[in-house]
């Protein structure tokens, strides 16, 4: 019996370990692409159902960290990226958390020890969101920690983020300004940018949120007019289906109570989760629609639409920059 039990143990051991030597394989076998976000918050919102969307791909694996800084634009980066060069012992020169993997993790570093600790196949850049309509605030940041970033990383691709404009009813938009005109004016500024710089890939990520809210199988968010927030007692909220903005949440105030505030500018789950596709199939050229993956709380039927208008977006953005390119080849010869 003792043997009989030793033999079972063995064939059991034998089948585990083939189980887990075939999962290794199937890793090993995955391309990892190793990209370095260099932003702020909207950078977190798409990178965080990354990992989701690498359990359901088994041909890549996307690993992205992010330098995260909030409210973090073009201008702050390189300023930073200058005091670090200027003394390195400065603690203000190395403000990023270390999401390296490696290290200390509660330790705090510099752009340059980021972008030492490839190698990295893409680098994305972006303008903070609320600058983002303003061009002037491109120059001459923008170009400068492009070409911080080469001196320290030279062979990877870097490319632009396009960031979304905030939802329909953040207070930001009055006197006129619109959430159109907030996107028409950081969509052209994102794509100037990109031409300065040699003609830079873009992750439309703005379009895809612009598409969504013109789609009619998506249809958006609506805001309730004449909405009295009084009215409503922890933890209610007004109506926010198929926001992709976080808007009305209850938040803590300095005097410890909670009233209803509005966050009108990071995206919700629904957001993060179009906003991580279309990063996802820019990164791989995985499909999106292939997905099966849904955050909770989203239906089923509204992942297969906002998969389908990730695909959609990162099509439309590949054909616009083949026909740019195209016109540029054209006009050099």
């Amino acid at each position: 019996m003792r043997i009989l039990s030793c033999l079972f143990s063995l064939v059991l051991l034998g089948g585990l370990f083939s189980s887990a030597s075939a999962a290794d394989e199937t890793v090993a076998k995955k391309k990892i692409v190793r990209v370095l976000a260099v932003g702020n918050s909207f950078a977190l919102n798409t990178c965080r159902f990354i990992n989701d969307l690498n359990k359901d791909d088994s041909e890549h694996e996307v690993q992205a960290v992010v330098a995260y800084i909030g409210g973090c634009s073009f201008q702050t980066h390189i300023k930073l990226a200058e005091l670090h060069e200027a003394n390195p012992d400065d603690p203000k020169g190395k403000p990023y958390p270390n999401k390296t993997g490696k290290g200390d993790p509660k330790a705090k570093l510099s752009l340059k020890e980021l972008l030492l600790d490839g190698p990295w196949d893409i680098i994305t850049i972006q303008q903070a969101s609320w600058l983002s309509p303003k061009i002037e605030t491109y120059h001459p940041y923008a170009k400068q920690l492009y070409d911080y970033i080469k001196k320290y990383a030279p062979k990877p691709e870097i490319v632009v983020h396009q960031t979304w404009a905030y939802r329909v009813d953040d207070p930001v938009f009055k006197d006129g300004f619109t959430q159109e005109d907030m996107y028409n004016k950081l969509t052209k500024n994102y794509r100037d940018i990109a031409a300065e710089l040699g003609n830079l890939r873009i992750i439309n990520v703005g379009d895809g949120f612009y598409n969504a809210r013109h789609d009619e199988e998506w249809g958006g968010y609506k805001p309730v007019e004449n909405l009295d927030l009084s009215s409503f007692t922890k933890p209610n909220l007004p109506d926010q289906s198929l926001s992709l903005n976080v808007g009305y949440q209850w938040k803590k105030q300095k005097d410890g109570t909670e009233k209803i505030s509005m966050d009108g500018h990071h995206a919700c789950f629904r957001g993060e989760y179009l906003g991580g596709l279309i990063w996802y199939e820019f990164l791989t050229g995985k499909n999106a629609e292939t997905f099966t993956f849904t955050p909770k709380g989203m239906t089923e039927e509204e992942g297969k639409i906002l998969r389908r208008i990730a695909h959609q977006t990162v099509v439309q953005e590949a054909a616009r920059f083949e026909a740019l390119d195209s016109t540029m080849a054209s006009s050099a010869k």
